[in-house]
Order: structure tokens, then C-alpha cells, then sequence
């Protein structure tokens, strides 16, 4: 069975291609958008401010990143060979932990660059990628 995976931030869309039968998944992440504030200001002139943390945000973030790239990774660890694609980068995000573990690097085709598309686009560049 061969895979293609389309992913962003948001959403991912598994492709699974078997003797020309096709299987179309989604998996939505739980990755938060942040978009902090400033802290809060004393009426006290020269005194401290309440600042947000940016490293517990952002440690937070690659946690969740963490969580969704092992959760594809569970849809597409039985097939022979997988392709990724997808606009910004989570794809490279995505790369990098499947670079670390030998048995899925062998399995990883190719890693490419896409723009947002519809579900019938990314069966169809699925497609067209295993010549099927």
C-alpha cells in the first residue's frame, strides 16, 4: 500500500492508494494559534509589568506539533513507501522526525512543496505522483 500525505498546521489528508482502490482520511491537529498580549500595567510609575512568557508558548506549541506528527505518523507507518506534501512547514517538521527513526526514512519518497488544495486535488496529485 503506498500513502500521500498533504499537511499544514491545521489539517492533514492521508491518501491511501491499494490496487486502485483509494481511502481518503483527514486528521485535524490541535495546535493552537497564539496570538499573545502584552502584560498588564501598574499604576505605579517605574514598577514591574506582568509580561507573558513566550518560552512556556512556545514550548506548548512544539508539543502539540509533537502530538500531531505522531498521530500521521500511526496512519502511515504500515505502508511501503509515503509522499509528503503541503504549503509552509510543517511538512519539513513532519520530515525531520520521520528522519530520525531508519524504518520510515527507507519508506519516504519524496518531500515536495504544494499549495492549499481541495480534497480532489490532493487524491489526484496522490495520483499522479504513483503514476496510478
Amino acid at each position: 500500500m503506498k500513502a500521500g500525505v498533504w499537511l499544514d498546521n491545521h489539517k492533514a489528508f492521508v491518501v491511501y492508494l491499494d490496487n486502485g482502490d483509494e481511502i481518503l482520511m483527514r486528521l485535524d491537529s490541535e495546535v493552537e494559534d497564539y496570538h499573545p498580549r502584552g502584560g498588564s500595567r501598574t499604576s505605579a510609575p517605574y514598577a514591574s509589568h506582568d509580561t507573558i512568557s513566550e518560552s512556556r508558548l512556545l514550548a506548548r506549541r512544539k508539543l502539540q506539533l509533537q502530538r500531531y506528527y505522531t498521530a500521521i505518523l500511526e496512519k502511515i507507518k504500515s505502508c511501503d513507501a509515503f509522499y509528503i506534501f503541503g504549503p509552509a512547514g510543517a511538512k519539513t517538521g513532519l520530515e525531520k522526525v520521520i528522519s530520525n527513526n531508519p524504518k520510515l526514512k527507507s519508506k519516504l519518497v519524496k518531500v515536495e512543496a504544494a499549495d492549499s488544495m481541495t480534497e480532489n486535488q490532493i487524491v489526484a496529485q496522490t495520483r499522479a505522483f504513483y503514476n496510478e
